[in-house]
């Protein structure tokens, strides 16, 4: 065969759609595994019990943090399901002899998360759209890992986007594809130490290895956890209006080391922000919670973004409670089903006084609703005490605090009166629906803030 025709055939094979028949039993990988445990301030953490949960191996840190499992660790594979599916540049099709859930999220070369969602698939085919996972239009163009987990296994598999969505996609050659299978195997790493929370990260074999340093949250004596790592938002997840959940390519929500907190800025917004159809968004903190108590401190910053912020926008927040996953949001509504419990500062487009109830009914439907009295930017809570209390200065830090519960009553605080609920809600539920759990998330509305001492203490 000439050059040219070895060319042609490998183009080919390359743009056209990869076939696999896979079974969910396999030889086990071995990959080296090793890594630090450090405080937010990078102080070391020794003592640690480090557990690889599927291969039933542990240690402990070193007095430097470090741990390592030696070379040669086995990572498992999963019970045998038999499935094939093939990709091409905008599906992936999937034959499926049982009923499975599947989550495809779409990582970046350097490991990051830039896309995600979910299906649950009965069985028979299933021909299902890449888009909604897919790097944005107009992304950076580069090397991506589409990663399909499918019937407790992770299948990896590399890809190069041309910075048109879907359509730009190319994925790897069937070589390169079987391995990439063949590496993707997959265990839960734990990491449990007293007076902390636990760490649980996913291993894959292309986040194996070194591991980096790994950051422990201290718990208070009390209960209380700062949800803010001191370094990053590595346990956030935002969703902005016009954008795919996890893709904040203007830098709207951001780490704020001077004062210990988030930052919401829009220094990096251009053209116009779109008025009440605003490029508004959620940043949520990445655990299923039922019942907890959640603090903030915050103060507003100017200029608000300009042009085009929403009539409500000047000097408007919020802390968000009861919210759906974001990987599940579904038709890109300028916000998503939750509940606001409304942070203000006076003067405010959104009213005059604080701790208001909000829904997202405007915005979205089905959304988060709950039994109570009073309007969003006017809380006259017949049943709060400490309803109508006025909106604070917009430049001094001001502290709120919610008693949050699925059942019963959830309560609104406004430091230093933690006696006097502003706001008393109940009955949360999505739709028709009871809540079960929801997702707690703070909000960028077109002015600037800083959330600090965002603390949570979990109930039972």
């Amino acid at each position: 065969m000439g050059l040219k025709a070895e060319y042609l055939r490998v183009k080919l094979i390359t743009m056209g759609a990869l076939f696999f028949a896979a079974v969910l039993q396999a030889q086990a990988q071995t990959l080296d595994l090793k890594g630090r445990v450090v405080q937010a301030n990078g102080t070391p953490i020794s003592g640690a019990v480090v557990v690889l949960k599927t291969k039933k191996d542990s240690t402990v840190t070193a007095a430097d943090g470090t741990f390592g499992f030696g070379s040669n660790v086995s990572l498992g594979h999963g019970a045998g399901i038999a499935f094939k599916y093939s990709l091409d540049a905008g599906f992936l099709a999937i034959d499926l002899n049982t009923p499975l859930d599947l989550q495809v999220e779409i990582v970046d070369g350097a490991g990051h998360l830039q896309g995600r969602m979910n299906r649950q698939l009965g069985q028979g085919h299933h021909r299902i759209a890449l888009d909604d996972a897919m790097p944005a239009s107009k992304g950076d163009a580069g090397l991506f890992f589409l990663r399909m987990r499918l019937g407790g296994e992770t299948f990896t598999h590399p890809f190069y986007n041309s910075g048109n969505g879907s359509t730009g996609s190319v994925f790897a050659p069937p070589a390169r594809m079987a391995a990439a299978k063949s590496a993707a195997t997959v265990d839960t790493l734990r990491i449990r130490k007293s007076g902390y929370q636990d760490i649980v990260k996913e291993i894959t074999s292309y986040t194996a290895g070194n591991l980096g340093d790994l950051t422990m949250t201290a718990v208070s004596a009390d209960g209380w956890v700062n949800l803010f790592n001191g370094k990053d938002l590595s346990n956030w997840t935002p969703l902005i209006h016009q954008s795919k959940v996890g893709i904040d390519t203007s830098n709207t929500f951001r780490p704020d080391l001077e004062n210990n907190g988030i930052r919401v800025s829009y220094d990096k917004y251009t053209g116009d922000f779109g008025g009440g159809n605003c490029k508004c968004g959620l940043l949520y903190y990445n655990k299923l919670l039922t019942n907890y108590r959640i603090r903030v401190t915050y103060r507003f910053f100017e200029p608000q973004v300009m042009p085009g912020p929403p009539s409500w926008g000047k000097n408007n927040s919020g802390l968000m409670i009861f919210g759906i996953d974001p990987a599940k949001v579904t038709g890109d509504p300028v916000y998503p089903p939750i509940m606001e419990i409304q942070i203000l500062g006076n003067p405010s487009g959104g009213g005059s006084t604080n701790g208001n109830y909000c829904d997202m009914g405007s915005f979205v439907n089905p959304t988060i609703t709950a039994t109570h009295t009073g309007s969003c930017g006017n809380n006259k809570d017949s049943k709060a005490p400490g309803s109508g209390k006025p909106s604070p200065q917009p430049d001094v830090w001001t502290t709120l605090e919610a008693d949050v519960h699925i059942t019963g009553d959830t309560k609104v605080y406004q430091w230093p009166d933690t006696t006097n609920a502003v706001l008393i809600v109940s009955n949360p539920k999505y739709g028709s629906q009871a809540v079960t759990g929801g997702y707690l998330a703070l909000q960028s509305e077109s002015q600037p803030i800083v959330f600090k001492d965002i603390l949570l203490k979990e109930l039972p």
